[in-house]
């Protein structure tokens, strides 16, 4: 708890550090790094990628990849066993969109404008037996806010939850990296 009270923090006061990332490697690494657990909950991860140089963004990989990680977390844990996790991520002009799908709980609609508030847990997710405390979405949140992007959770047809982050990308010219975010 202590880690996660002391990550938000440093996002509020200090911002990350800025290098290009390649989403699908990050996105493969992640997915690596799951591989054993998702193999014991019986779930299948799906990675769908229409973009390959294209989903290159700026940005912290090790925060990226802690906020990611906490959505995918959420996913394994309120989704349903012999269920699927689907991770997409699509390259447009000047964004780079991740989206996480999971079959399972969905959250009541009156809770989604909470979901990203400290210590948030909904009613249904308070009897579980876990470690969560309620601050995996709101460094998720704060971390994608920082890399001047947008983070979005809906349901999707009672039937599991879409979580969707929208990031400026950059592009190569002449051999330098330029971000197409106007700021």
């Amino acid at each position: 708890m202590y880690e996660d009270l002391f990550l938000v923090v440093r996002l509020d006061t200090q911002g990350t550090t800025t290098a290009p990332i390649n989403v699908v490697m990050l996105l493969r690494d992640i997915i690596n790094k799951y591989s054993q657990q998702i193999r014991k909950s019986e779930i299948q991860l799906h990675m769908d990628v229409s973009c390959t140089d294209t989903c290159t963004i700026l940005g912290d990989t090790s925060y990226l990849s802690r906020a990611i990680s906490n959505i995918l977390d959420n996913a394994i844990q309120y989704g349903d066993n012999d269920t699927e996790i689907s991770l997409s991520a699509n390259g447009y002009d000047n964004t780079v969109e991740i989206i996480i799908r999971n079959q399972g709980m969905t959250i009541p609609d009156e809770q989604i404008p909470y979901v990203f508030d400290y210590f948030f847990r909904g009613e249904a997710h308070r009897s579980l037996d876990n470690d969560n405390i309620g601050m995996g979405l709101t460094i998720a949140n704060k971390v994608v806010n920082t890399l001047n992007g947008t983070i979005t959770i809906e349901n999707e047809n009672d039937a599991g939850v879409r979580v969707t982050i929208s990031l400026p990308c950059v592009t190569r010219k002449s051999d330098e990296l330029t971000s197409t975010y106007a700021s």
